[in-house]
């Protein structure tokens, strides 16, 4: 259902954008949902995606400011959020941002997500909910926060090596 505006953007069935939601030059898969006032830019949303109310995916102009886990793939502007992933309440995510599969208003370090930053699944989280299907444990241990010695800001990272690729046997859905 769309109340809000969506402009040169593809959107799945089952997808919301509530009234005031701005959808500009994205992609938004399955049942995903946008809320009031929240503003999706230059974005890729997997499916079950939840923008709360005045969250903004996809803020500023430093377009060539390269995501440090993934430089070769994130580096034009374009910010990618997980499936299942929840961003809170006035949220603000910057460009070439990767958002990790699952990740939750706990999972994120700041309410500003600087550009080039990424956001995963809190060690915590994932140690009390197991393994996930095809993942070895010690997956788990590399999961953790980083604080930018520069200002202090921070931003929750995850597994290094993983490269977003899936294990064997672990499911496509």
């Amino acid at each position: 259902m769309i109340n809000g505006s969506v402009v040169n953007s593809v959107l799945s069935p089952g997808v919301v954008v509530d009234v005031g939601a701005v959808v500009r030059d994205s992609i938004i898969l399955f049942d995903s949902v946008v809320r009031p006032g929240a503003v999706v830019d230059r974005a890729i949303l997997d499916k079950e995606v939840a923008v709360g109310p005045g969250a903004i995916v996809g803020e500023g102009t430093d377009y060539d400011v390269a995501n440090r886990k993934e430089p070769g793939r994130l580096n034009t502007g374009i910010t990618v959020v997980g499936k299942r992933a929840v961003i809170p309440r006035g949220v603000r995510i910057g460009r070439n941002v990767l958002i990790g599969e699952g990740v939750r208003a706990a999972d994120f370090a700041s309410r500003v997500i600087k550009s080039g930053s990424t956001v995963e699944r809190s060690r915590e989280r994932v140690g009390r909910a197991g393994t996930h299907a095809g993942e070895p444990p010690e997956a788990r241990e590399a999961l953790a926060v980083n604080i930018d010695p520069a200002d202090g800001s921070g931003d929750a990272t995850g597994r290094s090596g993983a490269g977003g690729r899936r294990a064997s046997g672990e499911s496509g859905d």
